[in-house]
């Protein structure tokens, strides 16, 4: 990504050699043909008409091509910062744009009061439906699954990102703990009932969910270990479950569905 930049400012830059060069030359070769034309101004009122006459004529152009070289570069940054901040597969949040959501949620949480949820959600055997069905299907399913927790969510207060590979992670802003089970559970009941498909291959896929409370004095660290733990007991419970640990109780975790 540095060197895509470097790149990028060297280009700019060399543009910005050419243009003003070609400014200096515009503005002489207008300023010769004017004079040529119209001769030498003999008055002031004529000369001031003439300088006035060669000033829109180089400046109108110029401006034409600042505007057009700013846009260019705006452009450029927003795609730059997109990159940086997505997972190219899915356009979801990166984990580094994720967790910086997350410390903005909690900065607000120690204003509002308010509490949150996060979850990990994995799919289950992604693997073995990779190796059956290829991994061309494998990123559809993913890509689908992004479309499909994401309009399950409250935007923009809700964040959803790619964790990595088939794990996805979910933060569900200014909800009790029990709102968050069953939102939860409701993704995972969505997830469970759809059909993927592509061309004439076409299945079902679960996915297990971990998740745990996140409240404004929450150690961020320690809420995201808290949910991975919950994951890998959905995972050992039987998959295609939710597990929601609370980092108060003496229990530990336990399932909201089989």
């Amino acid at each position: 990504m540095n060197f895509l930049r470097l790149d990028r400012h060297f280009g700019q830059s060399l543009e910005l050699f050419v243009l003003i060069p070609l400014a200096a030359v515009s503005m002489s070769v207008i300023s010769g043909v004017v004079t040529f034309h119209l001769g030498v101004p003999d008055t002031l009122q004529d000369f001031l008409k003439t300088t006035t006459l060669v000033a829109l004529l180089v400046s109108v152009p110029m401006a034409g091509l600042a505007a057009q070289y700013d846009l260019r570069i705006r452009r450029s940054n927003e795609k730059l910062e997109r990159l940086a901040s997505t997972d190219p597969l899915t356009g979801l949040l990166n984990r580094r744009s994720f967790l910086s959501a997350v410390g903005d949620e909690m900065a607000r949480m120690k204003r509002t009061g308010n509490s949150a949820a996060i979850a990990f959600v994995d799919l289950d055997r992604f693997k073995q439906l990779n190796d059956t069905f290829g991994h061309k299907f494998g990123d559809e399913v993913l890509c689908t699954l992004a479309v499909l927790l994401s309009d399950e969510l409250r935007h923009p207060f809700d964040k959803l990102c790619r964790w990595g590979g088939e794990e996805f992670v979910v933060l569900t802003s200014n909800v009790t703990p029990d709102q968050a089970r069953g939102i939860f559970e409701r993704l995972r009941r969505r997830i469970e009932n759809h059909c993927f498909e592509s061309g004439s291959v076409h299945t079902y896929v679960t996915a297990s969910f971990g998740a745990a409370p996140v409240s404004a004095m929450s150690d961020l660290d320690e809420a995201i270990q808290s949910a991975d733990e919950a994951l890998y007991a959905a995972k050992r419970g039987g998959r295609n479950r939710v597990v929601f640990t609370s980092l108060e109780s003496d229990t530990g975790v336990w399932p909201l569905s089989a």
